[in-house]
């Protein structure tokens, strides 16, 4: 992730945080206790960390966190300010600034609450890639509105979601890749397994 300032940050599986500068060539490293999975830096300039079992980190001044004991495994920012957070076993969760609210999931969204990566799409759909397929909420009407598993994906299992500049849907699975355009699901059966 590329901050205002030019710098690079990177999280690492061991829990280390590096800050490289570019202009100086120089790195600053901070450790934590968990794997670092997603850093966003949101609208205001804070410095937000995704960690697997720690929760969330804020950095402005000094670090905060929030949902702590949570597995966080991915971080976005709608348009509005809010903070959409992706946690494995707890679904997703928006912060306005001021609480988090937990997301509820629908009855038939067996093991969905096992978000592996979430994408805040052109329109403010909000779409989540899930061990049991890829769903989209709707947060104007507070409600879910598509679910998609395979056939129409190349597996159940989806760990990372994208969108390119057309707006079109790209989703890594466990057993390729699946392309969401036009309305229609295309699916590459690489024989890989995307992770983020």
């Amino acid at each position: 992730m590329e901050d205002r300032d030019k710098n690079l940050w990177f999280g690492t599986e061991n829990g280390s945080l590096y800050k490289y500068n570019r202009i100086k060539h120089t790195k600053s490293p901070s450790q934590f206790n968990h794997s670092i999975y997603s850093i966003i830096l949101d609208h205001s300039g804070y410095l937000l960390l995704g960690t697997n079992g720690s929760g969330i980190y804020r950095l402005h001044l000094n670090w905060q966190t929030f949902l702590e004991n949570y597995s966080i495994t991915d971080i976005d920012q709608d348009t509005a300010g809010d903070i959409w957070v992706a946690s494995s076993k707890n679904g997703i969760f928006r912060f306005n600034g001021t609480k988090f609210d937990t997301i509820a999931m629908n009855d038939n969204m067996i093991y969905a609450d096992y978000v592996n990566s979430i994408l805040i799409d052109k329109h403010s759909g909000i779409w989540c890639a899930t061990r049991k397929g890829v769903h989209c909420y709707n947060p104007e009407h507070k409600n879910w509105t598509q679910s998609y598993y395979y056939p129409d994906l190349a597996h159940n299992t989806a760990n990372i979601i994208f969108q390119d500049k057309s707006g079109n849907l790209w989703v890594g699975t466990k057993a390729g890749i699946s392309h969401f355009a036009y309305n229609d699901w295309i699916t590459y059966d690489t024989g890989m397994v995307f992770l983020r």
